[in-house]
């Protein structure tokens, strides 16, 4: 389900072919979907002016009556034809399938598929997880039918003082479980002290099962 609330319309200032260059590079994205490795071209024709347009707008996801995203815009532009909400200087918070609060994400713009509940977003890309894990790219694609997070663009994954680059990334929305596809490289923070290892070593849950928080090829 999506909603969207503050239904004020509007005709949003700027040139004709600016405003159609930018849905061209948005609708590229919204039909190949988050495995695109590339948007390709858009045919000349194909753009049409939006249904409808709106300022400072509030959008919410919700599946099965759970609220999983709550998006916040500084201008969308909806076309039905093509189930597109482009949108302007984006803000979103993710929910878990619980409905807690997982991760907060920014952007410069975004394009949000309804039927498949799909977002896409591109320019200055950052997440930042409650448990202070930071992700920047410039695209990235968030599917909250199978809780992934997409992207074949350079990554920086920041935890603490450990940081991690390269090029694709799959990853869960809390940014728990990680896979950067190639040219990883790391910057690992300094060993622990001994004391550091002991608390560790006192604090270690008695069960011999691991949990792979990071995983990288």
């Amino acid at each position: 389900m999506l909603r969207t609330e503050k239904k004020l319309f509007t005709t949003i200032g700027g040139s004709l072919r600016d405003r159609l260059a930018v849905l061209c590079l948005l609708i590229s994205l919204l039909l190949f979907g988050c495995q695109t490795n590339s948007p390709p071209e858009v045919e000349k024709g194909k753009v049409r002016l939006p249904d409808s347009e709106l300022e400072e707008a509030t959008i919410i996801f919700t599946i099965q009556g759970v609220r999983r995203m709550l998006l916040k815009a500084d201008y969308i532009a909806r076309y039905e034809k093509e189930d597109s909400t482009t949108a302007r200087v984006v803000h979103a918070d993710f929910y878990d399938q619980e409905g807690e609060h997982s991760s907060v994400l920014t952007s410069k713009s975004g394009i949000i598929r309804e039927k498949s509940k799909e977002l896409w977003v591109s320019g200055e890309v950052v997440v930042v997880t409650d448990e202070g894990v930071k992700l920047e790219t410039e695209t990235l694609c968030w599917d909250p039918n199978i809780d992934r997070i997409v992207t074949n663009d350079f990554v920086k994954v920041t935890r603490e003082k450990d940081i991690l680059t390269g090029y694709g990334l799959e990853a869960d929305q809390e940014l728990k479980n990680i896979k950067i596809k190639r040219e990883v490289k790391g910057v690992l923070r300094e060993a622990p002290s001994r004391e550091e290892l002991e608390k560790m070593e006192e604090e270690k849950p008695e069960s011999t099962s691991s949990v792979n928080t990071t995983e990288v090829d």
